[in-house]
């Protein structure tokens, strides 16, 4: 990580003496932190303030006395803003992110202002994200040409503060770079995927980070979905322990599907997933037990 700028965080000050946030508290939380996501897409790559400043973090406080406090440590710089969140009781959807976009590039303004630093780059972040009703929508990584150099494949991602209307899509180019189609690969956040490969003249592989990082803490893709360009099919390709053994709890509790389910216990068990063991005890007790509960619980011992 180097001296630039890197990311920001936005949020809520629990006031003194209050052990968790409030209904209303939660809502502003959850658009708070949204609205820092997205405003981090379009941070410059060397963009500079102070002494190595490498993260801001702007928290809304109820509590007027702390109105503009500041508090730089280590790599950070923590500003309070003060904001009565029942004022956005009355506001739609939209309109409350604006609001609460608005206090959070006050709080920009006042850090650059501190540190002598530019702030119409965050102007001009705030202006393009009202534009964009609030989510981002665009293309990220680079295209990838085909093997045979006959078409090239990107990424493109919508993210919502609504997690169910988040997607995550290729979109495919002539050799000239023409848009000719867009395929779906479903309906996730398109920060979850690390990188697209073609794995031949009509199949492009989209490959998810891994949940679980390798030894090294590193982020690391092997699971992926294969998107066939002449059928538009999309296939889920599980590799990794975790992710085998979640397929297969998926197509059994959610999709009935047991044989297939049964195939991906057996893989998952092979690659050394402790949980397998329980779920086809379980259902030798009980074969149209569906409860994801119920299923990794320990059996009982027979008496």
């Amino acid at each position: 990580m180097g001296k630039y700028l890197q990311d920001f965080m936005y949020g809520v000050q629990l006031p003194a003496g209050q052990k968790k946030l409030t209904p209303s508290q939660q809502l502003v939380a959850k658009s708070t932190s949204f609205l820092a996501d997205i405003f981090s897409f379009y941070l410059p790559r060397s963009y500079e303030i102070g002494q190595n400043i490498w993260r801001v973090i702007v928290k809304l406080t109820l509590d007027e006395k702390t109105y503009f406090n500041t508090i730089e440590e280590g790599y950070v710089v923590e500003l309070y803003i003060y904001f009565d969140y029942n004022s956005l009781i009355f506001f739609d959807e939209f309109n409350r992110k604006k609001i609460l976009l608005d206090q959070f590039c006050r709080g920009l303004e006042f850090v650059c202002q501190k540190y002598s630093c530019d702030f119409s780059v965050f102007e001009a972040i705030r202006h393009k994200l009202v534009l964009d009703n609030l989510v981002y929508y665009g293309f990220y990584k680079e295209k990838k040409a085909s093997p045979n150099k006959r078409h090239f494949a990107q990424m493109k991602g919508f993210y919502s503060e609504d997690p169910n209307k988040s997607t995550t899509s290729v979109t495919l180019f002539d050799n000239q770079h023409n848009e000719k189609v867009t395929f779906l690969i479903g309906n996730y956040n398109f920060q979850w995927f690390d990188k697209l490969k073609w794995l031949d003249n009509k199949t492009v592989g989209v490959f998810h980070i891994n949940r679980v990082q390798s030894y090294k803490s590193k982020k690391v893709a092997e699971d992926y979905f294969s998107l066939d360009i002449e059928t538009g099919d999309v296939i889920y390709h599980p590799v990794t322990r975790e992710s085998v053994f979640d397929y297969a709890l998926k197509l059994l509790t959610e999709e009935n599907l047991i044989e297939k389910a049964f195939y991906y216990f057996e893989q998952a068990k092979k690659l050394g997933h402790g949980k397998v063991e329980k779920i086809l005890r379980n259902l030798e007790t009980d074969p149209d037990l569906r409860d994801k509960a119920k299923l990794l619980q320990t059996p009982k011992r027979q008496k």
